[in-house]
């Protein structure tokens, strides 16, 4: 959200994929600060979404359109090398 300067109040949904995505509990996960409290009720634990993405993407010509128009829009970004994220995650540790 700092790097692409996005405040809570504009996002409207935030999904959390993958394996984390499939065991996350996100009462427990906002009390703990990892997500704002703001997203807790804009949360969704989406799972298998790469997955789930796959079969749509493969059976249906108007997600082929809509995921090749949106590929564009996407970055990634390394949390693992991000000193920003790290920071961050040790000030929500409370530490």
């Amino acid at each position: 959200m700092d790097k692409m300067n996005i405040k809570e109040k504009n996002i409207g949904k935030l999904f959390i994929a993958g394996g984390f995505g499939n065991y996350i509990d996100i009462k427990s996960a906002t009390n703990v600060n990892m997500i704002p409290k703001e997203l807790e009720g804009k949360t969704i634990a989406a799972g298998n979404a790469a997955g789930t993405g796959s079969k749509i993407y493969l059976l249906s010509k108007e997600y082929i359109k809509i995921t090749n128009e949106m590929k564009d829009k996407i970055e990634y970004v390394d949390l693992s090398s991000s000193m920003l994220f790290q920071e961050k995650f040790i000030e929500g540790m409370g530490l």
